[in-house]
């Protein structure tokens, strides 16, 4: 595969990003108790992304370990997202949505044309 042509898979997988989120960052301090006091710090602005619910239970291995997956989400190369960071999903399909926060649950995969990463629902 040429240059050209990777760089034309990855400009239609970048247009296909008909969804938007903000990638927040993770911030770790201790409270007056010595407790770990986590927080989430969303970015300045909104990334697009691919957001896909799947619902689906991933089995891994001869000894079973399950890991609940509940969506998929697809963002450009070079996007920093990780296992520490949390997903604002804001935008489906271009309308404004309730804003639904996701985990980060499996290292970014990359493709030859974006990341992808698994994400399971933030519960409060």
């Amino acid at each position: 595969m040429s240059a050209a042509e990777l760089a034309g898979m990855q400009e239609v997988a970048e247009d296909s990003f008909f969804d938007e989120c903000y990638l927040l960052t993770l911030s770790s301090s201790r409270d007056a108790y010595g407790e770990q006091d986590d927080t989430y710090t969303p970015a300045a602005t909104a990334t697009p992304c691919g957001f896909r619910p799947t619902g689906r239970v991933q089995r891994v291995g001869a000894v079973l370990a399950t890991t609940e997956i509940d969506a998929i989400l697809r963002v450009a190369l070079g996007t920093a997202i990780g296992l520490n960071s949390r997903v604002r999903i804001t935008k489906r399909h271009g309308v404004t949505v309730p804003p639904r926060d996701f985990d980060v649950v499996s290292e970014p995969r990359r493709g030859p044309s974006c990341l992808v990463v698994d994400l399971r629902a933030v519960e409060l």
